[in-house]
């Protein structure tokens, strides 16, 4: 989230939350509803078009991608559906579903009146069942053959179960003992691109 629209007792409430995660005082899904409280309270009176417009602005001038996320989108674009699954809240996952031309994007929702936001999370997208029944309405009519998901976190753990081919990024330490258990793919991020392409020919080589 753009740091520059939330005040720095919220940003000092949510680095107070993220401590308790790294000295393993609580889960990651735990973490990660409290930082959802933290940031929807802080927007608490602001209107939502201009925290969208700012948003905007901040993911199209910032460096936060790697360039593997635009090369990955460009080669699924024409075999997949694309989606946008996060526990971001809808003005984050709109702003970035645009900036990559994702035309679908499931979210975490904070709750708006007039306009502006309440101070309150109307729906959460955090945890890794949410997650699962989100990508499993995505892929409704679809089946799993072929299917990719990315995550870096516990909370996309269902998720990246629901497809044939999960790929795990810069995970986090939980995420990374499934990965390697599970025996998920889990690439550098300079690997990540040539990856995808390598399985993605396998997926048109085995329809032919």
């Amino acid at each position: 989230m753009n740091e520059d629209l939330i005040d720095k007792q919220v940003l000092d409430d949510a680095k107070a939350s993220m401590q308790k995660y790294k000295s393993k005082l609580q889960d990651y899904e735990t973490t990660i509803v409290e930082l959802l409280d933290i940031y929807a309270a802080g927007l608490e009176g602001k209107e939502y078009d201009p925290v969208f417009e700012s948003t905007k602005q901040f993911y199209r001038s910032s460096d936060k991608f790697f360039p593997y996320v635009k090369l990955t989108i460009k080669e699924l674009r024409n075999s997949h559906d694309i989606a946008l699954v996060t526990g971001e809240p809808q003005f984050v996952a709109k702003a970035v579903a645009e900036l990559f031309e994702v035309k679908s994007y499931y979210c975490t929702e904070y709750e708006l009146q007039e306009g502006k936001f309440t101070g309150r999370v109307k729906g959460y997208l955090a945890s890794r069942h949410e997650k699962h029944d989100a990508i499993k309405h995505l892929m409704h009519g679809h089946g799993a053959k072929g299917s990719f998901a990315f995550g870096d976190s516990e909370g996309d753990i269902e998720m990246l179960r629901a497809v044939e081919y999960p790929i795990c990024l810069n995970c986090t330490d939980g995420l990374h003992a499934i990965a390697e258990k599970e025996g998920w793919h889990m690439p550098g991020t300079k690997e990540v691109a040539e990856l995808v392409e390598e399985l993605n020919k396998g997926v048109h080589s085995k329809a032919v």
